[in-house]
Order: C-alpha cells, then structure tokens, then sequence
C-alpha cells in the first residue's frame, strides 16, 4: 500500500515514524512546502529502517501535486 503524508512537520514527523513500522505498507510518500523538510525526514525514517525487517520504498517532495496514485493521503 502507498501512503502520502502531506506535512512532515511535528504530527506528521511522528506519524511517519509509526507508519515505517508498519509491514502492510510498501511505499511512503512525505511532502512538505518548507525546503528540506521532507528530506531531512526522510532521511530521519531511513536511519531507523535499520531494524525494521520490511522493505520501504520513501520518497519526498516540496509539492502535493507531485504525488501519483497513492492508496491514501493524510494531510
């Protein structure tokens, strides 16, 4: 299942984090309007994926428009 989080700010931060826990989820899509934000949390998940036994595949953008064809969105 894809997921896009629009927001990586402090809900959306740790709603990700519990999110990567979770192996029914294969793809998760972080946006948000300030620069570098969604990166950094990207980067943030990564670093912790190295315990989590499932594979992620992460993506992040500045820019809603740039999700394609996620199962659900929370914003």
């Amino acid at each position: 299942m894809h997921v896009a989080v629009i927001g990586t700010g402090r809900v959306g931060r740790y709603t990700l984090m519990l999110l990567a826990n979770e192996s029914w989820i294969d793809k998760l899509t972080l946006v948000d309007i300030k620069s570098g934000l969604a990166k950094a949390v990207e980067e943030e998940i990564r670093h912790a994926l190295g315990s989590i036994r499932h594979p992620l595949d992460i993506e992040s953008f500045t820019a809603s428009r740039a999700v394609r064809q996620a199962d659900m969105v929370l914003v």
